[in-house]
């Protein structure tokens, strides 16, 4: 798939749609939200909606260096942070592990990348 590279922060309010891989060097605040065909990278803090595999692709998979979404979407699986996780700002760190989620046995998990293999 064609990858779309963004570099900036989207902001509340913004949505970013596009039929392949999206690549954003900056945050996604909550209330933005981003939609792509394949795989949704982030190199900053994911707050909003991410959707990967918008048209069935269960394959796809929502990467960041801090994965803090209001809510995940991988095809047709979505999950949604539990409400005592409902904080609206995460400590600023200049250390993170980033994240990876995807659908494992029917659902979306979420891994740091230090525990993937392959």
């Amino acid at each position: 798939l064609p990858t779309l590279y963004h570099q900036q922060t989207l902001r509340s309010g913004q949505t970013m749609s596009y039929d392949g891989n999206v690549v954003i060097i900056g945050d996604v605040h909550p209330g933005s939200e981003v939609i792509a065909k394949g795989d949704i990278t982030i190199w900053g803090v994911l707050g909003g909606i991410a959707h990967a595999g918008a048209r069935g692709n269960e394959l796809a998979r929502i990467r960041a260096l801090k994965i803090n979404a209001i809510q995940l979407r991988i095809s047709g699986f979505y999950a949604r942070r539990p409400d005592s996780m409902n904080i609206p700002y995460i400590q600023r760190t200049n250390e993170f592990t980033p994240e990876e989620a995807r659908v494992n046995r029917g659902e979306i998990a979420i891994y740091k990348m230090s525990e993937i293999q392959g």
